[in-house]
């Protein structure tokens, strides 16, 4: 990075701060998921590379596909959960990630079965199919009525919606689509602001390597804010063995 305004300067200082603070509590006390995002976050803000980021990613993977599936276990059927976090997870640790995300296929695959063969059960299946890559013929059966549903089905899904239509537009090849729905997503995605510095989407910033390392649709980034440094600067080498 290059030619930094002072703003940036100073918010890759709060980061590299924040970094002390991060390490020290993932290393005191229990590793939970988003203690290995915050972590992963602030050394992604203060313009560390991804592939050096695997180890945080992998940890949160482990520990949120444990507390998932038990959730799908326990809690009613009505649950549907976000599996988008984990779909960052698994594709920012690098490696297989297809392979990784497996086990996730598996569960979503018996809830829609078993317990909610819902549009919004369907859609996190679609989308963690469309992040394991090889499955686009069941992703388009599975995400395209979302383009059709009604007012009420839309607001159960909520920012799921966003998510689908991305992931239908790459499927598709449809650049511009995909832009839209990546920046309307990212946009939508509460801000938090008391970190000291920029706030980094790992969903938005998982789904737009996917568009570029699987789809060879790399993305405009301008109007993404919660994209990081390293992403918006300059290109960046893919991540290796997705």
């Amino acid at each position: 990075m290059t030619n930094l305004s002072p703003t940036d300067v100073a918010a890759l200082d709060a980061a590299r701060r924040g970094l002390d603070f991060l390490n020290f509590n993932v290393a005191r006390y229990e590793i939970t998921t988003w203690r290995c995002r915050d972590a992963a976050r602030a050394y992604l803000a203060a313009g560390f590379p991804i592939d050096r980021l695997g180890p945080y990613f992998e940890l949160a993977w482990q520990r949120g596909l444990h507390d998932r599936v038990h959730s799908y276990e326990a809690l009613p059927d009505e649950y549907v959960g976000n599996n988008a976090d984990l779909v960052a997870d698994a594709y920012l640790a690098g490696g297989d990630s297809g392979e990784r995300l497996t086990t996730l296929i598996e569960v979503l695959d018996a809830v829609v079965k078993q317990k909610g063969n819902t549009l919004s059960h369907r859609v996190q299946l679609g989308i963690v199919l469309w992040a394991a890559g090889g499955h686009d013929g069941r992703v388009r059966r599975l995400l395209s009525p979302v383009r059709t549903a009604n007012d009420a089905a839309r607001q159960e899904l909520d920012l799921h919606e966003h998510r689908a239509r991305f992931a239908l537009a790459v499927v598709e090849g449809d650049r511009a689509e995909a832009t839209r729905w990546l920046e309307t997503y990212d946009a939508a995605v509460q801000v938090q602001s008391d970190t000291g510095y920029p706030r980094i989407h790992l969903i938005t910033l998982a789904f737009w390597l996917i568009a570029r390392d699987r789809y060879a649709m790399t993305l405009p980034t301008t109007n993404i804010a919660g994209l990081p440094p390293a992403v918006c600067d300059e290109t960046p080498t893919a991540i290796a063995a997705h």
